[in-house]
């Protein structure tokens, strides 16, 4: 729906019709840097027929916060979104995050998440947080043929645990349906998997 002036679904915030921009506090979630902007082409070109809302958690040089990201959530879960995918992550916990994972949880709220590019294991977060909540996919990245962790020139997948529910791999090797120079890594495997689940 085009903007009205009106807040149509009542979460307190008046024509955010397509996102929010949770770091700029406006409704404009455009992407400058073009990270989140490749991870939505992908969702879009494999699963052409399901409805995007882009939430900006992050600058316009694609770094973010735990916070911002923890707000990013909280704010699917007002919106009342079925699935969030999150290509980008912390190295440590945070305990304002995982309140957020938690309260996405108990509204039936399912987050894709890119393992990480930092390699080893544990893998970054919220991907992490699928060892102790059924509603985290962790997404490592795959060479483009087989199932070997994708290993870059500056950069490897983080190990995803063999054997476990919640721990997956997708290509991140050449993701071609990005239209962009980006895409490559655990950021453009976790959107095949949160198109295949769309």
């Amino acid at each position: 729906d085009p903007p009205n002036g009106v807040d149509d679904d009542g979460n307190g915030i008046i024509d955010d019709n397509i996102g929010y921009d949770i770091f700029d506090k406006d409704i404009d979630p455009s992407d400058p840097y073009g990270h989140g902007t490749a991870v939505a082409n992908v969702i879009h070109n494999l699963s052409p027929h399901s409805s995007i809302c882009a939430i900006k958690v992050g600058g316009n040089n694609g770094a973010g916060t735990t916070k911002s990201l923890a707000e990013g959530i909280i704010y699917a879960v007002d919106k009342k979104l079925d699935i969030i995918n999150i290509s980008m992550g912390a190295t440590v916990p945070s305990p304002e995050l995982e309140t957020a994972i938690v309260n996405a949880q108990q509204k039936k709220l399912l987050i894709v998440a890119a393992a990480g590019n930092n390699g080893g294991y544990p893998l970054n977060y919220p991907a992490m947080y699928a060892e102790k909540y059924k509603n985290v996919i962790a997404v490592g990245a795959s060479e483009e043929v087989g199932d070997r962790l994708y290993k870059g020139t500056d950069w490897q997948s983080c190990h995803v645990a063999q054997n476990k529910v919640g721990f997956v791999l997708a290509k991140g090797k050449n993701v071609v349906e990005t239209n962009s120079w980006m895409n490559q890594g655990t950021s453009f495997a976790a959107p095949q998997v949160t198109a295949l689940i769309a």
